[in-house]
């Protein structure tokens, strides 16, 4: 009996195969062949076709040994070894994200990795959904996305150790809101960042604004209402009071606000809370 064995390993957890044995047998009686997965009889037939199947969701290989065995019909044969089948285990990685699914503008910044244990072996590549088709690399990436909508984040890993790759999925929004307001908690007169040298809040559509900022005896230091053409605040603090750069300390600041669809600001909510407030501190850090 003749028979090319298979030795081999494949990434696909549901793989059918076809044998083939070529009998040299001199006698008249017929010879019969059995055909052995495992040492569990699977078949006669010649050519011969299993479907070898493993678990999605293993994490080690599954082995398959093949065998033939040849016989007549007084029950004599021989038998070979057809080698052997190994399904590897495929990578399943499995999205987790910061902060939440859903964000509000002006927040448009997502964190995301694997939370399934890494190895050396693994190859990360992350196609993060947006119109640039922007991919990042590695079990961990933080992305910025440019506008407001819906995004679909694909992962892709890949055992470059087996050659077998599993993805993820997950689905992101941002949310568009009429106008929102956000005020910063600290400037940097002297840093050689630009945006961190004045207290400025980030605004879009508001029609009405009032800012006013207080030291720590109750003095008003400083007043603005000024808005530009796309109803963002527009006239920043530069921690300066009568021309005076004031003493590093925290500065008290109130703020009343309505967007252009008529709507009145709620106020700032910070983590932790689960209520708005439209006053509070501002560090000028030196």
């Amino acid at each position: 009996m003749q028979y090319i064995p298979v030795n081999s390993s494949t990434c696909n957890h549901d793989t059918t195969i076809s044998f083939h044995a070529s009998i040299k047998y001199s006698s008249t009686d017929d010879v019969h062949l059995k055909w052995f997965i495992n040492n569990d009889l699977q078949g006669m037939d010649n050519p011969f076709k299993y479907r070898f199947r493993a678990l999605v969701l293993s994490t080690v290989p599954t082995l398959f040994t093949i065998r033939v065995l040849a016989e007549n019909e007084a029950g004599c044969g021989d038998t070979t070894s057809g080698g052997s089948l190994n399904i590897q285990p495929l990578p399943r990685p499995a999205i987790a994200l910061s902060p939440s699914n859903v964000l509000l503008q002006p927040e448009y910044t997502f964190t995301f990795w694997d939370s399934i244990p890494t190895n050396a072996n693994k190859i990360y590549l992350w196609d993060m959904g947006d119109r640039t088709r922007q991919q990042r690399s590695g079990q961990k990436v933080t992305y910025q996305y440019a506008d407001t909508g819906l995004y679909h984040v694909h992962l892709l890993v890949q055992d470059y150790g087996t050659g077998c790759s599993g993805y993820d999925t997950v689905q992101v929004h941002i949310l568009y809101i009429p106008g929102y307001l956000y005020v910063p908690s600290a400037i940097c007169p002297g840093c050689s960042n630009h945006s961190l040298r004045q207290f400025l809040p980030m605004g879009k559509g508001l029609s009405q604004y009032r800012l006013r900022i207080f030291n720590s005896w109750g003095q008003k230091i400083f007043e603005t209402s000024r808005l530009d053409g796309n109803g963002s605040p527009s006239e920043p603090w530069d921690g300066r009071y009568n021309g005076q750069p004031l003493q590093q300390d925290s500065y008290g600041w109130q703020i009343e606000g309505r967007y252009i669809n008529g709507t009145e600001w709620k106020g700032m909510q910070y983590p932790g809370s689960d209520k708005h407030v439209k006053a509070g501190f501002i560090t000028i850090v030196k």
